[in-house]
């Protein structure tokens, strides 16, 4: 179908289209962003790229994968974050085992739950 036809029957639809081409689904089809998303999940799901938009970012996440300098960053943050996540494991069962000592059974559950509270008793307990 020509651009004049598309003109001549859906001229509301065209107008809509030319005001929001991004964002705005023709009946019965998809918009724009939904066809990035879809060729992105498409990708994700690991079919091979066929679209130039998924063929570049293929290309700068391989290009990124061989990054020595991002590799070595990311190894490092993965680490800190592994090491970070064993303390705060640490200092909760610190701090379950003194209140179940302490016969404190209730403030297992208030601190499993309430952020704020586990940080009043990390200091009472001289946890932190």
């Amino acid at each position: 179908m020509s651009a004049e036809e598309i003109a001549a029957l859906y001229p509301d639809e065209l107008d809509q289209w030319q005001s929001d081409k991004r964002y705005h689904r023709v009946p019965d089809g998809e918009s724009c962003q939904d066809l990035l998303e879809r060729l992105f999940l498409d990708y994700v799901a690991g079919q091979k790229p066929e679209d130039s938009y998924v063929k570049k970012l293929d290309k700068a996440i391989q290009e990124a994968k061989m990054n020595r300098e991002w590799r070595h960053e990311y190894m490092t943050l993965l680490m800190r974050d592994q090491e970070n996540m064993e303390k705060g494991e640490e200092m909760l069962a610190k701090l379950i085992l003194f209140l179940n000592e302490d016969g404190r059974l209730s403030d297992v559950t208030r601190v499993l739950q309430d952020k704020e509270y586990r940080q009043e008793l990390y200091v009472e307990y001289h946890i932190i």
